[in-house]
């Protein structure tokens, strides 16, 4: 880990960093990885897209000239609709946003995750209390690339949600911070469980985690 300012914390690994933001009440992680630019622009081609969409809808029964034979009707309908449905898809990404954030909060302890739009406008997506979260592990994908997924597992029913995918020691990195904060009565040092995919068409087989991961 280097310090880029008191306030960001980042990893620096291969091509992309996970900055580490401090916040009054406890830290965001988000990816930098230089996209910015091509995210804000994608959520204005999905903001045009949709503009499209419902004009098109409109324009299938609003131009001069439209029928309404009974013949077309029925096409006209599953295309109003068909228009409708991904012109509300495209317009809730762009005003969602494409830039997944998690927000360590030590204060309410809660660990949450929120999308960021171009205007940095943050909008919930889920809320996991640090009660409901069993353990924070890594699982390596197959693959020529070998990238490795930094997952929680949380819930009575042991739900698995991933957080980052990059280079294992990005990953491991960010996972002594967070493991540490989500579990601060743990004092015993431990190694990151890793979870190897396996072949396709084989089940896998999951090793034990270490008692201060459960």
């Amino acid at each position: 880990m280097t310090f880029s300012s008191g306030l960001e914390k980042d990893a620096h690994f291969g091509n992309g960093t996970i900055a580490r933001l401090e916040r009054g009440w406890g830290y965001s992680l988000v990816r930098k990885d230089g996209m910015d630019g091509m995210r804000a622009r994608a959520e204005t081609l999905l903001r045009i897209g949709s503009v499209l969409c419902f004009a098109g809808m409109a324009g299938l029964w609003l131009l001069p000239g439209s029928t309404f034979t009974f013949g077309v009707l029925g096409i006209k309908v599953g295309l109003s609709v068909a228009l409708g449905l991904i012109g509300l898809a495209f317009g809730h990404l762009s005003e969602r946003g494409l830039m997944r954030e998690v927000q360590v909060d030590l204060q309410r302890g809660q660990l949450r995750l929120v999308w960021r739009n171009r205007k940095s406008e943050a909008r919930l997506n889920t809320v996991i209390g640090f009660a409901e979260i069993g353990s924070v592990f890594l699982r390596r994908l197959p693959g020529a690339g070998r990238l490795t997924q930094l997952n929680l597992r949380y819930g009575r029913s042991g739900e698995v949600m991933t957080l980052f995918t990059g280079e294992e020691n990005l990953m491991r990195e960010v996972w002594y911070d967070l493991n540490g904060d989500l579990h601060p009565e743990e004092q015993e040092q431990v190694q990151p469980s890793r979870v190897k995919a396996a072949p396709s068409g084989q089940t896998g087989v999951t090793r034990s985690l270490p008692r201060a991961l459960r």
